[in-house]
């Protein structure tokens, strides 16, 4: 059982980088990738430990890129990558997390007031070094029941579906344009590779109505090295479509939880029914395997 796709404290996630092996070493994850948004400092703070006081199974180098397709936001995974060289890329086309959250937020805020909703702005409460700002926002909103006839039912339930079908929907009145705070995802693929590293697509169906266009756009380009097959949001159709296409087209298959370290998405098993087979990374290891060979002749 592995997971590819988990996010601690130097994101926004809730457990630690230590926290966050420790635990995989406690369930018996055999392969672990720290992917959170937009920073590998993770890894950086992980270079003066043994890794083998923590975790006895394989650490894959990754990252989650925020980035743009089409004027549809989305994101990529990078793994096996340099992460002092994708830090060094990330300083030069990101904001820092604060800031941009800060900035997202305050957006957002306006947007609300705009929109004829209640807020009591000094009221909402968020932790800007790890809480994106919209699940402080969003507690605000729900707090005042005339607001609900601006959001669907479970938007209104859930502060994540208010995120991925509001504010990330270019047809919603929510919807918050970041573009100008990221790269687009021609540059993100450039410095994944250029670090040794592969592109991933994760969560394909997150993008709703234009989730096929981008994944496709991204294939007609050759971007990707990679798609995330298994994720605690897939049906089993969606998955097993994603595992087809991937083999029908060579690729890399992927997968994790996404977990931010919260009960409702955990390490390893996602929602409860998730077991990622730790044998999707066999062609990982020989294409490393191979790559390794080939530079060793040169």
């Amino acid at each position: 059982m592995i997971d590819l796709h988990v996010h601690t404290t130097n994101s926004d996630g809730k457990l630690t980088e230590i926290e966050t092996l420790k635990k995989a070493q406690k369930i018996g994850l055999r392969a672990i990738s720290i992917t959170d948004h937009n920073t590998c400092n993770a890894y950086d703070k992980l270079k003066g430990v043994n890794l083998s006081d923590l975790y006895q199974g394989e650490l894959i180098t990754g990252c989650e890129f925020n980035t743009i397709v089409d004027n549809v936001p989305i994101e990529l995974l990078g793994y096996d990558i340099d992460t002092d060289y994708i830090q060094a890329r990330i300083r030069e086309h990101y904001l820092p997390f604060r800031e941009s959250n800060i900035y997202e937020t305050n957006l957002l805020i306006q947007r609300c007031l705009d929109l004829g909703l209640k807020l009591n702005v000094d009221d909402i409460e968020y932790d800007e070094e790890s809480e994106y700002g919209n699940r402080g926002v969003h507690r605000e909103i729900v707090k005042h029941i005339e607001n609900k006839r601006f959001l669907t039912e479970k938007s209104w339930e859930d502060p994540h579906h208010f995120s991925v079908n509001h504010i990330g929907n270019p047809k919603s009145r929510f919807f918050i344009d970041t573009s100008n705070l990221i790269p687009d995802y021609r540059e993100v693929v450039k410095f994944i590779r250029d670090s040794g590293g592969k592109v991933f697509i994760p969560h394909v169906f997150k993008y709703r109505d234009k989730s096929m266009g981008v994944l496709n756009k991204l294939l007609d380009e050759h971007c990707l090295d990679g798609i995330e097959c298994y994720h605690s949001t897939y049906s089993i159709q969606q998955h097993l479509y994603l595992v087809d296409l991937c083999k029908k087209l060579g690729l890399n298959i992927s997968g994790g939880t996404d977990t931010h370290g919260t009960p409702d998405i955990e390490l390893g098993i996602g929602n409860g029914n998730m077991s990622i087979p730790d044998n999707i990374l066999d062609t990982w290891h020989k294409i490393k395997k191979e790559k390794e060979n080939l530079e060793n002749e040169r």
